[in-house]
């Protein structure tokens, strides 16, 4: 989240520099292996997301779980497939096109998120926005080198 613009990531309510937030969602998989390990549950560290709903409130953690596509994209062999759980959800906030910058972000994998908000500015401002179907299940191509995903 740190390399995207304070409007991005900071709360609406926030005291300073106020943004385009009223809610977050993150990942910290560490944090979560550690509050498991003092309370010794059961549960996958990946199950935990942190929740924020606001500038002054808590943070409150939301367990959701797991399936056999929660993994590593490369760890994936040939023909397999992930659920990118690191891609954009959908929001709206005031004139920005936020629902077609979604649409184009929830084209790309995690990876590919900073190439994909200079593409969708590049788009906006040529005029050219182009409306892609969301799409955050990936499976590793036939011959791809590196990151390569359809």
């Amino acid at each position: 989240m740190r390399n995207l613009g304070p409007a991005f990531r900071n709360f609406l309510d926030a005291e300073n520099d106020p943004g385009n937030v009223n809610c977050t969602f993150q990942k910290n998989n560490t944090d979560a292996k550690r509050f498991i390990d003092q309370r010794h549950y059961d549960m996958d560290p990946r199950s935990i997301v942190y929740v924020k709903a606001g500038f002054n409130e808590p943070t409150q953690l939301l367990p959701v779980p797991t399936s056999s596509w929660t993994r590593d994209p490369d760890t994936l062999a040939e023909g397999e497939y992930a659920y990118d759980n690191l891609s954009s959800a959908d929001f709206v906030v005031g004139d920005f096109p936020f629902h077609e910058f979604v649409q184009h972000m929830s084209g790309k994998s995690s990876y590919d998120m900073i190439s994909g908000i200079k593409e969708f500015y590049a788009a906006l401002q040529s005029g050219e926005l182009e409306s892609d179907v969301p799409c955050r299940i990936r499976r590793r191509s036939a011959g791809s080198t590196g990151r390569s995903w359809r």
